[in-house]
């Protein structure tokens, strides 16, 4: 059976789950979370594969939706809006699948969800030089290069990667192996399915940053026409962290 997961709680009001994108941990919600918790009970953890607490990897997204779905029932906090970054957009969206008691309504910032559906020329280059970076220099070499890429501020010659703190980028890179193993979930079109998608009765915003990559802008508009309550808002001068270049403009948008 799997190990339970530990999670952390601040603040009071209705309960909210933050789920961390991929690698990263509950500090990556930053000022955003502060705003949160003073208007909601604000339930944070770290996913399996990125945590010392269950470092061996989830096979399946599922198994994501069965920690998130845990998590909630320790804590009694059924239902709870749920707020999914990257890659732990696709977790949220698994968890109203596989548990939708648990959950109230959905927010997804750049949700990483089928994404061979929407590559895009700069995705593809940035693939191929991720694996020339992973024969010169490793997983982690890799992994760095591709964040830099996911991060990147459009037209602007900069990206909130490199801004982040370098706590935050450590705990990414010391699970280089398992950041990588969750790129397969993420690209594939397998789960959660489209019927599964349009049968998701829970209202789903999708936050998308102004200026971040082409590739999660497609995404989100293929996964808004799936779903039968979707909202899609788009934030000024944005990245992928649109929480941590808009915290209080994405807080305003959870419930």
């Amino acid at each position: 059976m799997p190990s339970e997961l530990p999670y952390e709680e601040r603040g009071r009001g209705g309960p909210v789950l933050l789920v961390p994108g991929t690698g990263f941990g509950p500090s990556s919600w930053g000022e955003f979370a502060d705003l949160l918790s003073e208007r909601h009970r604000v339930i944070a953890y770290e996913r399996r594969g990125f945590t010392s607490a269950a470092p061996q990897e989830a096979d399946d997204m599922r198994v994501h939706a069965n920690d998130a779905n845990s998590i909630l029932e320790r804590a009694r906090a059924m239902p709870a809006d749920v707020v999914g970054w990257s890659g732990g957009g696709l977790a949220a969206l698994a968890l109203a699948v596989e548990h939708p008691g648990a959950v109230r309504s959905l927010v997804l910032i750049e949700p990483s969800v089928h994404g061979i559906r929407a590559i895009t020329a700069s995705a593809v280059w940035m693939t191929l030089r991720a694996q020339l970076a992973k024969l010169r220099g490793g997983q982690r070499a890799a992994t760095d290069l591709a964040y830099r890429w996911t991060f990147t501020y459009r037209r602007l010659g900069r990206n909130a990667w490199d801004e982040m703190p370098a706590e935050w980028r450590d705990q990414v890179l010391d699970h280089a192996d398992a950041v990588a193993a969750e790129q397969s979930h993420e690209v594939s079109t397998r789960y959660p399915s489209a019927d599964q998608l349009r049968s998701l009765d829970r209202p789903v915003t999708i936050v998308v940053g102004e200026r971040s990559q082409p590739y999660f802008h497609r995404i989100a508009r293929r996964l808004a026409a799936n779903l039968p309550h979707p909202r899609r808002e788009s934030v000024a001068d944005a990245s992928h962290g649109v929480h941590l270049d808009a915290p209080a403009e994405v807080a305003a948008l959870v419930a």
